[in-house]
């Protein structure tokens, strides 16, 4: 494996400039559909050199000929090459984007895997390539005083003086399974708990995580951490998006960081200062990046990589932040749309309440299934606020209950339903200001819209303004806490926040969205009655967001001479949440 026969050689040589090839059409025509005429037409002529030199090359040895089968389709390539060129003097981009798609890639396709087939995929990682990035990493380690530190803990049982690189690839192999894709460059098949995945797709993964990398770039943003390294694609793909780009990466995974060094070249951007690569097996120094992250970093997840971490506090801690990432990157434009309708309404900003509640008992009613066991005991309340969800305001109207006020945050048109019939119900109206916007048209009587923090156009209203800002926490419910303690309530009183399956169920009954719960990736946590109970990634990251707000309330209060909010949990079920009193409804409501 140290030393590979000139044909082998020669042969892995070709593969990559395929693979190089195929990527470059990717690119190429996507910059073509995206009228990008200035990238897509210099990629086209990149091609074009491209494919004239691998011709030559194998033209130029027998063996290369053969195993390409040039020989039968030399007619038809020549052809294929002089169409081309006549489009692209021609200037018809459409033709052109068509002609790499349908001709040139799939030819490219077939020459590699002649080639494919004759290679083994154990000869592909290089040891002089990963001897070059190593080289460059002690470096780039040395520049930020980690380099004892970093290379001791990479090295350690894979140390290039005790042991040869064929016995650290074989001890790689152990866990890390390296399979040939399509377009010849490698993927990995990687253990994850009592399964396996797949890091990268089987077909294109170069252009796969170049895609990737666009999905997480931002105008006006250069740096960018990572987690994840898996084979390196996604991390090239940053710079292929812009190559002034910053780029740190945490990967705990020793195996993976010895692949991607032996299979891509990061050298580049390592001897440049503009990418550091963190070995962090304990996830440490993962975790101080996070907390001293600058406003203007991008911290982005390989989620496959996230799904092979065995620490399960690491893994659910990342998945939190990756779900609420997502969120808010899939909603993007739906956020965007609803605020610009909502926010031209001209509604009073929520802060014109905080009088009515200050001070105030405030009764926040979630939708949790055992939310059927005590909301009825809420007649016999004569001191505070009803704060209902959407999600409720039906049954407890029904109930004969009316709420001092409903809150609505989710963005999607379903929401609608919620109180759809109920628009002239009279309960006054708190909206998301991106919530959904066919809500506050149609809702009848007082409506009060909320700015939400880290929603840039909701922040420059509020700078306009002069308007208060609010923390969401990602639910209705904690948006509802979090006005809760920012106005300063009395006691904050939650019913039907289960944050669990209780009685395998997801919502109280007479509700929309009440449905019995379904096996899939459940997490299990302390349950209010010293039990366990099974809850959602979902769930799970909304308690915590409630603890810690309780938490970072308290130092709040305790810096301040602010009298100190009684936070008190009257679900009588579910996941135990702590910072939070238990207590019984109507227990409560006598005290009130």
């Amino acid at each position: 494996m140290d030393q590979l026969p000139g044909t082998d050689n020669e042969i892995k040589r070709i593969l990559g400039e395929i693979a190089d090839l195929l990527f470059r059409i990717g690119v190429t025509t996507e910059m073509f559909r995206r009228q990008n005429l200035h990238r897509a037409l210099k990629g086209t002529v990149q091609i074009t050199d491209k494919i004239s030199a691998l011709l030559q090359d194998l033209m130029n040895k027998q063996e290369l000929q053969e195993l390409s089968m040039l020989s039968q389709t030399l007619l038809q390539v020549t052809d294929m090459l002089k169409e081309l060129m006549e489009v692209q003097k021609n200037g018809d981009t459409i033709l052109l984007a068509d002609l790499m798609e349908l001709k040139v890639l799939p030819w490219l396709m077939d020459v590699q895997s002649h080639f494919i087939a004759v290679m083994d995929s154990s000869i592909m990682p290089d040891r002089d390539l990963f001897l070059k990035n190593v080289t460059s990493w002690n470096k780039s380690m040395s520049r930020i005083n980690e380099s004892s530190r970093a290379t001791e803990k990479f090295m350690e049982d894979f140390n290039c003086s005790a042991c040869s690189y064929r016995d650290m690839m074989i001890r790689a192999a152990g866990s890390e399974h390296l399979e040939f894709t399509a377009s010849g460059r490698m993927t990995l098949c990687a253990s994850a708990g009592d399964s396996s995945v797949y890091l990268h797709g089987n077909q294109f993964p170069e252009l796969e995580g170049y895609q990737l990398a666009e999905s997480w770039y931002k105008d006006g943003h250069d740096r960018y951490s990572i987690y994840g390294l898996g084979l390196g694609y996604a991390v090239l793909g940053l710079f292929e998006v812009d190559s002034f780009n910053h780029v740190t990466v945490f990967e705990s995974s020793r195996e993976r960081c010895l692949l991607a060094f032996s299979l891509l070249d990061f050298s580049k951007w390592m001897d440049a200062d503009q990418l550091v690569i963190y070995f962090d097996p304990d996830y440490s120094m993962l975790q101080k990046h996070r907390e001293k992250k600058e406003k203007d970093e991008i911290f982005a997840i390989h989620y496959p990589s996230l799904q092979t971490i065995q620490d399960t506090k690491n893994r659910e801690s990342l998945e939190d932040y990756f779900i609420q990432y997502s969120s808010i990157e899939n909603q993007s434009y739906l956020l965007r749309g609803n605020f610009k309708k909502n926010s031209a309404r001209n509604d009073e900003n929520v802060e014109k309440l905080l009088s009515a509640f200050e001070g105030k008992d405030l009764y926040i009613v979630a939708a949790g299934p055992s939310l059927d066991k005590n909301f009825l005991e809420l007649k016999k309340l004569k001191n505070g606020l009803i704060l209902a969800t959407g999600t409720v305001l039906r049954k407890l109207l029904k109930a004969g209950i009316t709420p001092d006020y409903v809150i609505m945050t989710d963005a999607f048109d379903e929401v609608y339903e919620q109180v759809r019939g109920l628009e002239e119900c009279g309960v006054p109206l708190l909206y998301l200001s991106s919530a959904c916007a066919a809500v506050p048209q149609a809702y009848k009587g007082k409506k009060y819209i909320i700015l939400q923090h880290e929603f840039e156009p909701a922040e420059r209203k509020a700078a306009a303004e002069n308007a208060m800002l609010f923390h969401t926490g990602g639910s209705v419910s904690t948006t509802a806490m979090e006005l809760g303690i920012v106005f300063r309530c009395r006691r904050i009183v939650f019913l039907g926040l289960d944050l669990a399956f209780t009685d395998n169920l997801s919502h109280a009954s007479e509700t929309p969205r009440q449905t019995e719960h379904r096996q899939g990736q459940l997490r299990e946590v302390d349950g209010i009655n010293q039990n366990k109970v099974q809850t959602s990634r979902n769930m799970d990251a909304y308690r915590m967001w409630i603890e810690k707000r309780i938490e970072r309330s308290r130092k709040e209060e305790a810096r301040s001479v602010l009298r100190q909010i009684e936070f008190i949990d009257a679900t009588e079920g579910g996941a135990r949440v702590a910072g939070t009193v238990i207590m019984k409804l109507t227990d409560v409501i006598g005290e009130a």
